[in-house]
């Protein structure tokens, strides 16, 4: 009896942690994006932008954006 008791146990979380990974939400793929001024590659969402000539460009943080500006 004690045997099958563990069993269903060890059965049932099993399952829920299966059930867990499964119906977690996925994560999402973030855009990065390259720093105009240094290179360096930034989420999109936590990047600095500016329009220059008509066109954005991304920074990495507003001192990159402040030194390309200055160019």
């Amino acid at each position: 009896m004690g045997l099958r008791l563990l069993l269903v146990a060890a059965l049932t979380w099993a399952a829920l942690r299966a059930w867990r990974a499964l119906s977690a939400p996925g994560r999402r793929e973030e855009e990065m994006v390259q720093c105009a001024a240094c290179g360096t590659f930034v989420p999109r969402r936590q990047a600095a932008s500016a329009v220059f000539d008509g066109e954005r460009r991304w920074f990495c943080d507003p001192t990159c954006l402040g030194r390309y500006g200055g160019r």
